[in-house]
């Protein structure tokens, strides 16, 4: 019997389609729970201070592997163990993080599925001003507790002063930081909005995209799913197909090989999503040329 502690970002509501992504995956190398493999699960519920409690948790549980996701959560499995292997089912660059010496040769305990395509935010934001030409300020949401957030921020301001936009950031590292910015984008009522993909924010995306909607306030997510809960559009790399592929990084440190050997993987599939049912809702017309980049038009 192995035994796999699995430390998620969200609830067991918002992590349920990866916990099934992962059971899969592991169930194609031959595991199966109750038989030769056990499943330790525990959720943050989108509390980057319940992290390092929950790894902390699972080091002191010694289980075979710890795996996870996120920037925040890698930070403190690295300061907690440097013995049990952990798996990132995502998570940015490792490298520049200080968890990884490379990422053909990470060279200590963790290793995992990385996206270092930090792009597809400032790319989001360049199509949320082609969709809405007319909107000159646009707010962002973002979580500072996150240790990739000033090097993408960097990058999406950029992309707005080229634009000629002007950006409004809020932070929120809390659901009650959360409840608190709902209320002053209820108020200030930007022509727009781009969410930035942290656990957090997963975590509540199902109320905060339903708030800001009752507000008529068109979103943009960094989220797979995103638009399916109405958003008016969403795009990220399919977080889906990355915890599946943990399952082969968890299998290969069961059968011996070590996590400093096995090199990060890429994500390779980015999904962007068009909710046409919001669009109507919200009085606005997808130009064509954003239309035909959709992978996904949700009618």
């Amino acid at each position: 019997m192995r035994r796999v502690a699995v430390v998620f970002t969200g609830s067991p509501a918002s992590e349920r389609i990866y916990l099934d992504a992962l059971q899969q995956g592991l169930r194609q190398h031959g595991y199966q729970e109750g038989g030769n493999l056990t499943l330790e699960l525990s959720y943050a519920e989108g509390r980057t201070d319940r992290v390092i409690a929950l790894i902390q948790e699972a080091v002191a549980r010694k289980p075979d592997v710890i795996a996870t996701n996120g920037s925040a959560t890698a930070t403190a499995a690295k300061k907690a163990t440097s013995s049990i292997p952990v798996v990132m089912a995502t998570i940015g660059d490792p490298v520049a993080l200080g968890l990884a010496a490379s990422l053909a040769r990470p060279g200590g305990n963790i290793t995992g599925n990385t996206n270092l395509d930090t792009s597809f935010l400032p790319k989001s934001l360049e199509i949320l001003h082609e969709t809405l030409p007319a909107v000159r300020s646009i707010a962002v949401l973002t979580d500072p507790a996150m240790p990739v957030v000033p090097g993408i921020w960097s990058a999406v301001d950029a992309t707005a002063k080229k634009l000629r936009v002007a950006l409004e950031r809020f932070d929120a590292s809390t659901p009650e930081d959360i409840d608190r910015m709902l209320g002053v984008l209820a108020k200030r009522h930007p022509g727009a909005l781009l969410v930035f993909g942290t656990p957090l924010f997963h975590a509540h995306r199902k109320r905060m995209i339903e708030s800001l909607a009752r507000e008529r306030i068109p979103q943009f997510w960094a989220s797979p799913d995103a638009a399916d809960l109405g958003a008016l559009m969403s795009y990220l790399a399919n977080a889906s197909d990355m915890w599946r592929n943990a399952a082969s990084f968890v299998h290969r440190i069961l059968q011996g090989a070590k996590p400093g050997d096995l090199p990060f993987e890429q994500a390779t599939r980015f999904e962007f999503s068009i909710n046409l049912k919001t669009a109507k809702t919200l009085g606005i017309k997808i130009p064509q040329s954003v239309l035909i980049r959709a992978d996904r038009v949700i009618e």
